[in-house]
């Protein structure tokens, strides 16, 4: 058996293309048993150590990433590898439809294994849209592989699709062990999972992120994240998630004009958190 396994996307390829085309709140599919299982439990092993990973910590989210390729493990290449792969792009782009998807082959914009530990959470947000450096890049989907034995929903870890008048969270998914979750990438694609984890000490969310990309025929206007409060959410966290917002948007212009890196980023925002908002 390869990395993927193809022999179960190719059994449900009627009913995931069914499913995609499903716009609930937008376009997605949830695939369990994605990998081979032993390259799913390989996977694990870069998670052993997360003392040089680089930190995000700031209003809106908090997490440890990987993004450093010469430091995964042959393993995490190799999953890698597979997703960027022919035939898995063929597959993706019969089930969205989506023609000429390219994946970043040497600044891997979106591609890293993160880790979400006890208190750790990401606000609803969607989406930056446009490829950081290479301008006429439009970003077109996510791909999400979850890591997570014996995962439960009271930990606070689903991952919630919101309605694109942030109104109402439509979809929760549990990011059990090797489920992949893979959607369309748009203005309005609000997700995430903002209540901190309640997960055991010795427990942490983790998950492996590759985006996929288009080329268009001009320049692309920047499109950040866009970090949104929920209906419920108060005064003050409405308008720390905007200001923080505020923050990743000067981010992301620096890092197009290549003044910044995604590897600083974490250093960048926790400054900014702590001059701005405290702790």
């Amino acid at each position: 058996m390869g990395i993927i396994n193809f022999s179960l996307l190719n059994n449900q390829i009627e009913k995931l293309v069914s499913d995609f085309n499903k716009k609930r709140p937008f376009h997605y599919v949830v695939i369990d048993n994605f990998l081979d299982e032993t390259y799913a439990e390989n996977l694990l092993k870069d998670f052993k150590d997360t003392s040089e990973w680089s930190h995000y910590c700031h209003y809106n989210e908090k997490k440890l990433a990987l993004i450093d390729r010469k430091k995964y493990s042959e393993t995490t290449l190799e999953v890698f590898e597979a997703l960027k792969s022919t035939a898995f792009i063929n597959f993706l782009q019969n089930l969205t439809k989506i023609n000429n998807l390219l994946t970043d082959e040497l600044e891997e914009e979106g591609a890293n294994l993160t880790e979400v530990r006890e208190g750790g959470f990401l606000n609803i947000h969607s989406d930056f849209q446009s490829h950081s450096t290479k301008k006429k890049w439009n970003r077109e989907l996510n791909l999400l592989l979850y890591l997570n034995h014996n995962w439960k929903s009271e930990y606070n870890g689903d991952l919630e699709f919101w309605d694109e008048n942030m109104m109402e969270c439509k979809v929760t998914t549990v990011p059990i062990f090797n489920r992949c979750v893979i959607f369309k990438t748009e203005e309005k694609t609000f997700h995430g999972h903002p209540n901190p984890l309640t997960c055991p000490k010795d427990m942490s969310r983790k998950s492996l992120i590759l985006y996929y990309f288009t080329e268009r025929d001009k320049d692309i206007e920047v499109h950040p994240t866009d970090y949104r409060a929920r209906p419920h959410d108060g005064l003050r966290k409405k308008t720390l998630i905007s200001l923080d917002g505020v923050f990743v948007k000067s981010f992301t212009h620096l890092k197009r004009t290549k003044i910044l890196s995604d590897k600083r980023a974490g250093t960048f925002l926790k400054l900014i958190k702590k001059i701005f908002m405290g702790n």
